[in-house]
């Protein structure tokens, strides 16, 4: 689960001191496969909710302070890489999307002048039409 307020939450951060399970999906460390303690430099995966040690992903420990306090997210290297990609086809996506949108304008203005055209025609022929009737 991801931590209260949209960021990263740290072991310290956790429940009681007597608390002996951390919050996420498991307190093993993904990397390692040992437990995370209330001692250890964790830090909770906002993405796959795993616990890791700061040490198995190589986060320096002034690094793992600054999470702490600054309230940035978090992503463990796997899912890191994974979010990095999903960014970049939202990206993607956005842009493709703001193209639709011009052209659907585009699109509703040519309707409009066909819907005008069709209207002049229509009134042509009902004019022609009286002239018709007349003859």
């Amino acid at each position: 689960m991801a931590a209260k307020g949209g960021r990263s939450k740290l072991v310290s951060e956790t429940g009681e001191e007597g608390d002996t399970k951390l919050e996420g999906k498991s307190d093993i460390c993904a990397d390692c496969d040992k437990k995370v303690s209330r001692k250890d430099n964790g830090l909770l995966c906002e993405s796959c909710e795993g616990w890791f040690h700061s040490k198995c992903q190589k986060v320096m420990e002034d690094t793992y302070k600054v999470i702490g306090q600054s309230g940035v997210h978090w992503f463990c290297n796997g899912c890191n890489r994974a979010v990095a990609k999903i960014l970049t086809m939202l990206g993607s996506l956005n842009e493709r999307q703001d193209r639709l949108e011009r052209d659907i304008e585009v699109v509703k203005g040519d309707v409009r002048l066909v819907k005008n055209e069709v209207n002049v025609i229509a009134q042509e022929q009902s004019i022609l039409k009286e002239k018709c009737k007349k003859n």
